[in-house]
């Protein structure tokens, strides 16, 4: 069994869409999709710079491309779908959503130009707000400290890794007292997402989806918001919307993985986030990391490693 996955928000670099494009077909796509939102995704993906990518709804629109671009050669679509689970970190389940059938490539990156937009104006009403890593400690304790001290755990992670959301005088008072044997390191985004504070994109999000063809799953896929397989379109659409203000549940998608079987999980491009992740809270489950065209050959050694295809 193959679990294959999208990376989330935090995991755009520099550059990252460069060898990509090298392929005249990948930027030929990206281009389409470029003129379809009004961003210019070539150039931000292959020149622009930290502080261009790292406003969330240019960061969203680049990641989802990433994913997308790196698994085309691999012919996804002709997967048995007994054989695989499709699952994203944040902004990464629409990458699995439309690879699992769900939304076409072109509804899909309206969706995330929409969703960005939407986030990045909820977090200018609510400005002074931030993201932190609290790397150790005991998860139950660690979530409990978090919301006693006014924070979210925004992104539950593993065991170990939770990701803490709120007002930045917060977070500097977590990271000179952090719980118990834990280290807490601030993140580099610009608002507190997954939390309460995105409210306000709700409704501005949700009314995209009047627009948009949304189908039956193809393939089985989990949402990260309680880490369930999803099977109904009415489920696909408040999952997604409500995904915005719910904290991120990667460990129950771990917890997925490993009660269905999974012995490998593929993460797409930007790969290397949730392959790090799995190490601790998956540890019984082989990774493999997509981060440029050259990974392909052994990205589709993989696949047939643990599905036979």
């Amino acid at each position: 069994m193959l679990a294959i996955v999208s990376p989330g928000q935090g995991s755009q670099s520099v550059g990252m869409l460069q060898p990509w494009l090298m392929d005249q077909q990948n930027l030929d796509l990206l281009n389409i999709w470029s003129q379809s939102i009004g961003i210019e995704l070539s150039q931000l993906g292959q020149y622009g710079s930290a502080e261009d990518i790292k406003s969330t709804e240019i960061a969203q629109l680049l990641i989802f491309s990433c994913s997308i671009l790196s698994s085309l050669e691999l012919k996804l679509e002709t997967f048995k779908k007994q054989k695989v689970i499709f699952a994203g970190h944040s902004v990464g389940e629409f990458a699995a959503y439309a690879l699992a059938g769900v939304f076409n490539f072109s509804d899909a990156i309206k969706l995330v130009s929409a969703r960005g937009k939407a986030m990045k104006a909820a977090a200018e009403i609510a400005p002074q707000t931030g993201m932190s890593a609290v790397l150790g400690g005991n998860k139950d304790f660690v979530i409990s400290f978090l919301k006693e001290h006014d924070l979210t755990p925004a992104n539950i992670n593993s065991e170990g890794q939770i990701i803490a959301a709120g007002k930045i005088d917060k977070l500097e008072e977590l990271k000179l007292n952090p719980p118990s044997g834990t280290k807490v390191i601030p993140l580099n985004v610009d608002a507190a997402f997954h939390t309460s504070y995105m409210r306000p994109a709700i409704s501005d999000f949700k009314e995209v989806f009047n627009d948009i063809e949304v189908r039956v799953p193809e393939q089985l896929i989990l949402t990260n918001k309680n880490g369930e397989f999803v099977k109904e379109k009415s489920d696909i659409v408040e999952n997604l919307v409500n995904q915005i203000i719910s904290p991120v549940r990667w460990d129950l998608c771990q917890k997925q993985f490993i009660s269905n079987g999974v012995t490998g999980m593929l993460e797409l491009s930007p790969g290397g986030t949730l392959s790090g992740i799995a190490k601790k809270g998956a540890p019984g489950i082989e990774t493999c990391a997509l981060k440029t065209p050259k990974d392909i050959d052994i990205a589709k050694e993989f696949i047939r490693k643990h599905i036979g295809y």
